[in-house]
């Protein structure tokens, strides 16, 4: 079976484990296939996931991925993409906290986009997928700003954080202590304050999403205590810079040192 083959068999949106069957192989054979297609600009696939698998789909097929990969929605998710298409674009300011925090698992429907106005300031917007950027430029007198990029490229979930090309946090000894130096900005974390030794307040990424940073090499119980109690006072999710072999879940997300 050759690649015009397989093509011809995708006639709709498809997981992985169904084109599987499909043409008779493996998942991990199917898998490599599809990507090699999509690499190609044959299929395209969608960056959210249902379950373990993108949906893979023909170009045109386009409008169909997306109403499948809606329904798999939550409610609170459908919500915001509504009112992104409704509007067409909304600046990132009039996102609640936690609307930001899914923005960044919404970008199949959602593009952020980044202008300067004619006074020279910033303005960061979620778009809804369909609509042409340029419009928004046209239309608000403004530039687009070269720093403009995806959600997915921002999600606290994503490689900004774990990409191994991402130097790590240097460790100086001084009279037999640690002191971790960390170069917030190559995580795209932006510190507003310091609530104490190793604990900051910030912004992470183009989503300005507000963010409690702990910097902490080794981290005990009444640590996890206190990250998960300061979490909740303040309603925001946790960056913890650390050599502690832990499992959080939830608002939290382990950088190793």
């Amino acid at each position: 079976m050759d690649e015009k083959d397989i093509l011809g068999l995708i006639n709709r949106p498809y997981f992985a484990v169904d084109v599987a069957k499909l043409i008779g192989r493996d998942t991990i054979q199917t898998l490599a296939i599809l990507d090699y297609l999509c690499a190609n600009g044959k299929l395209k696939k969608t960056k959210r996931k249902i379950g373990t698998s993108s949906l893979y789909y023909l170009p045109e097929q386009d409008e169909d991925a997306h109403k499948i990969l809606y329904d798999y929605l939550s409610a609170k998710e459908k919500n915001i993409v509504d009112k992104i298409k409704e509007r067409k674009y909304i600046p990132i300011s009039e996102f609640s906290q936690e609307e930001k925090l899914m923005l960044a698992d919404l970008d199949d429907f959602v593009k952020i986009v980044s202008v300067i106005t004619k006074e020279g300031s910033k303005i960061t917007y979620a778009v809804y997928y369909k609509y042409d950027p340029k419009e928004l430029l046209s239309s608000s007198s403004t530039k687009e700003d070269s720093t403009s990029q995806s959600v997915g490229s921002q999600s606290l979930n994503t490689e900004t954080l774990s990409n191994p090309a991402v130097p790590k946090p240097t460790i100086s000894r001084a009279q037999s202590k640690k002191v971790v130096n960390i170069d917030f900005d190559k995580y795209e974390i932006k510190i507003t304050d310091s609530l104490e030794k190793g604990v900051y307040l910030g912004n992470y990424g183009v989503l300005e999403i507000p963010v409690i940073v702990f910097v902490q090499p080794k981290i005990s119980s009444k640590s996890i205590l206190n990250m998960t109690s300061l979490s909740s006072e303040l309603n925001r999710y946790c960056i913890i810079f650390t050599n502690s072999n832990i499992k959080l879940e939830g608002n939290f997300k382990l950088v190793k040192l």
